[in-house]
């Protein structure tokens, strides 16, 4: 959507200058309340934007941000709270590959969420309890076997599970297999592992989790620094009737994603240095590895024959030997 708001007039004099702005506005799928949330916005001709928004504040004084994922560096170096009461103390988000990380401690992958055979097969040694087509076995899992599929029957998927009184049981798992985790400690980790997943529809963007000093505010303001396009100025001079009238437009994008609907904008020139940092990837500080010390020690040599013998022929060279290793006269 272009929008265009000109402030034209006429000049009495050929130095008399009259202004304009052209706003150029991307496309907006943001909702109305995200959008009431932007009051102010200041744009540089470096590249960088800086946006003053307000967000609600719960009653246990923390608050959330939802960020592209492309600006967190920007955000976490930039984020301050302007209002002059609020104040933040941490901000938590997720990493660059939080559902690996959050598997990792799993007995399970996200994978092997997929399917009731390839949990099963996952959870070798817990106890459940699983059914299927009319049976039902209780035990602890010892494996899935997957038979292949054939000329007259697909493939198919053999529970083998160790009841309490020490038999071993087998289930076709099929369409309508139901697996129940006996073990507490399992069942708060598929919650967990369902959370996580949830959490993960969309890779682009980042929830930041902020907790603020206690006050009996309800709204917080922020602001931080994000890239935006360069905006760019043109001008247009007219002669008329001996008279000038030179127009000047400013030309910005709205790259946000939201509305800027009652936004104060403000456009600033000038030539900073703007530099950036890869805050939120992770950085390893590789150490020189020192081996152990193992088989390093020369074995001493066995006394044979030979040597016996050897030593006996050179007498004189034994002594001098000794010689040299005997410690100085006091």
């Amino acid at each position: 959507m272009n929008q265009f708001m000109p402030h034209a007039a006429r000049a009495p004099r050929l130095r008399s200058l009259t202004g304009a702005l052209m706003l150029v506005w991307m496309g907006s799928t943001a909702s109305a309340a995200w959008a009431q949330q932007i009051e102010a916005i200041t744009l540089s001709s470096a590249g960088m934007a800086e946006i003053e928004r307000q967000i609600p504040i719960t009653d246990t004084g923390t608050a959330q941000l939802r960020v592209p994922l492309n600006q967190v560096d920007d955000i976490l170096k930039t984020l301050m709270a302007v209002d002059g009461k609020s104040r933040i103390e941490s901000l938590t988000l997720s990493g660059l590959a939080p559902l690996k990380e959050s598997f990792d401690s799993l007995p399970f992958s996200a994978k092997d969420l997929g399917s009731p055979a390839a949990l099963a097969q996952a959870l070798r040694g817990q106890q459940l309890s699983a059914s299927s087509q009319g049976r039902q076995v209780r035990g602890a899992v010892l494996g899935v076997q997957t038979i292949a599929a054939t000329n007259e029957r697909s493939s198919q998927a053999i529970l083998s599970v160790l009841t309490e009184q020490g038999q071993i049981q087998t289930l076709e798992l099929g369409p309508d297999t139901s697996l129940e985790v006996l073990d507490k400690t399992v069942q708060q980790q598929l919650q967990q592992a369902a959370q996580v997943l949830a959490g993960q529809n969309n890779q682009q963007s980042r929830d930041i989790q902020l907790v603020l000093n206690k006050t009996d505010t309800k709204t917080a303001r922020l602001s931080y620094l994000i890239p935006a396009p360069v905006w760019k100025s043109s001008y247009r001079l007219m002669m008329q009737e001996g008279k000038a009238r030179l127009q000047a437009w400013a030309i910005f994008e709205n790259t946000t994603g939201e509305d800027w609907k009652n936004v104060k904008v403000t456009l600033s020139s000038g030539s900073p240095v703007m530099l950036r940092q890869r805050l939120l990837e992770r950085y390893w500080n590789e150490r020189p590895e020192l081996p152990v010390a193992v088989g390093s020690a020369i074995a001493p040599k066995a006394d044979t024959q030979a040597s016996v013998r050897a030593n006996q022929a050179h007498p004189a060279m034994a002594n001098a030997m000794r010689a040299r290793m005997a410690p100085p006269a006091p």
